[in-house]
């Protein structure tokens, strides 16, 4: 694997991929309208505004990596943040195309790209947790539901059916989201605890910033489609 998939040392959030309205600062006070900037997929050949978009270069050895931050130099091809527009471009051999040279595209890249969002969630959310936005174990979740101050309930996706079901009963009954696409492992890591199943972000900056990486990587996993719009070839 080429070293430009590793993540940066020390990742700051928000991050290059937020797709979340939070997220947004107050527009400047200017006659002058705001410019969002865009790009075309090589997929879907629709023009996005770059938040909603994925990054990728050609590296020296010709391999196609994945630029979280967008900073790697090269011309960027991008892509549709979704799951099923990066396996079309692999497929359709979009990213040679629009290249225009011979490139190397791991069959693999689209779940080597959603195993780096999700890295990449888990380090937010250790920041999430120096913020002190985060608590872990049932009791602490529970608490602050019942205080109002829960943004989002996290069970392990490894955990118990009885440990899911509690967390949607809590959820529901306190109308605080529920979402269960992160391992225990990854839980426990954040919160530096024997086993953790339950966790919860409290309102805070830090939750929220974090709440639109976790939006962008809803949406890249999700089956949305969006590969089957416009023309496909990468031309």
């Amino acid at each position: 694997m080429s070293r430009y998939f590793l993540l940066d040392d020390s990742p700051s959030l928000p991050a290059s991929l937020c797709w979340s309205a939070a997220l947004d600062a107050p527009a400047p006070k200017s006659k002058r309208p705001v410019t969002v900037p865009e790009r075309r997929c090589i997929v879907t050949r629709r023009s996005r505004p770059i938040a909603s978009l994925l990054r990728f270069v050609v590296a020296p050895d010709g391999q196609i990596v994945l630029d979280l931050r967008r900073r790697l130099e090269g011309r960027g091809l991008w892509v549709c943040a979704q799951k099923d527009c990066v396996e079309r471009a692999v497929r359709t051999r979009a990213f040679a195309k629009s290249a225009g040279r011979p490139v190397v595209v791991p069959s693999d890249l689209a779940l080597r790209t959603e195993s780096l969002l999700r890295q990449r969630l888990v380090q937010g959310l250790s920041l999430v947790r120096k913020a002190g936005h985060l608590v872990g174990g049932f009791d602490r979740v529970a608490a602050l539901c019942a205080s109002g101050k829960a943004l989002l309930i996290l069970v392990a996706s490894d955990g118990t059916a009885r440990a899911r079901k509690r967390a949607r009963d809590l959820g529901t009954g306190n109308g605080v989201p529920v979402e269960d696409r992160l391992a225990g492992e990854a839980l426990t890591q954040v919160l530096g605890r024997n086993r953790i199943t339950f966790a919860a972000l409290a309102q805070g900056q830090a939750a929220q910033n974090w709440l639109g990486e976790w939006h962008g990587f809803r949406a890249f996993v999700s089956v949305t489609g969006c590969g089957k719009q416009g023309r496909h070839d990468g031309r």
